[in-house]
């Protein structure tokens, strides 16, 4: 009886090392590929002037006006990355984060916020003409602005779960105005290249993942 339960033993510590060494392989894959397409999970700095007062001239002054430290999200309903963020929170949004969506319609809008448990939270800003958009200057997405009472400290892309987490940490805990950016600044075409590649790289992962 000993015996049968070492063999048991032994086999199901076999089959756990060969399920690790699956996942690292497609870990590697996967840098592979965002390293082949040009895609990174590092965030890009969004080169756009944002003047002195624009959160005011948006509306937002009342939502983040006052925090030492906030931060305004911006996702789309459109934006697969969008939706991982939203997953990632959870149907809950911290207390001086605020979330601006760019819905296709209202009604998309209404199905993606009750899809992520997010369309009653008091957090969630619809822009739906684009209006705050406009005035900010930035309809890239996921976007995020850091700001420190009222004024836009940095503004960049938010590529994964992981570095929303680390957008998290800097409201709780402070840091470096800016994280360690992939490139020191990036223009409207080549951000949104970044994004592009970035899906193609993550549909490659899920068609290897199926297969």
């Amino acid at each position: 009886m000993t015996a049968a339960i070492w063999i048991v033993l032994a086999a199901l510590a076999l089959a756990l090392f060969i399920v690790c060494g699956a996942l690292v392989e497609m870990y590697r894959s996967l840098e592979q590929v965002r390293e082949r397409s040009g895609a990174s999970d590092a965030p890009t700095k969004i080169d756009v002037e944002l003047e002195s007062g624009v959160l005011a001239q948006a509306g937002l002054d009342a939502e983040l006006g006052a925090p030492e430290r906030a931060l305004l999200l911006i996702l789309s309903d459109r934006c697969t990355t969008c939706d991982v963020l939203a997953a990632a929170m959870g149907g809950w949004v911290p207390d001086d984060v605020r979330v601006l969506l760019h819905p296709s319609s209202a009604e998309s809008a209404r199905r993606w916020l009750t899809r992520h448990g997010l369309l009653d939270s008091p957090s969630v800003i619809v822009d739906t003409d684009n209006h705050i958009s406009d005035v900010i200057g930035i309809h890239i997405t996921p976007t995020a602005l850091r700001i420190s009472s009222g004024e836009v400290l940095a503004a960049h892309t938010v590529p994964s779960s992981r570095r929303l987490f680390e957008e998290l940490g800097w409201i709780a805990s402070g840091g470096p105005d800016e994280p360690q950016y992939q490139s020191p600044g990036a223009s409207y075409h080549e951000v949104m290249h970044q994004v592009h590649n970035k899906s193609v790289a993550d549909e490659e992962l899920t068609k290897g993942t199926a297969g």
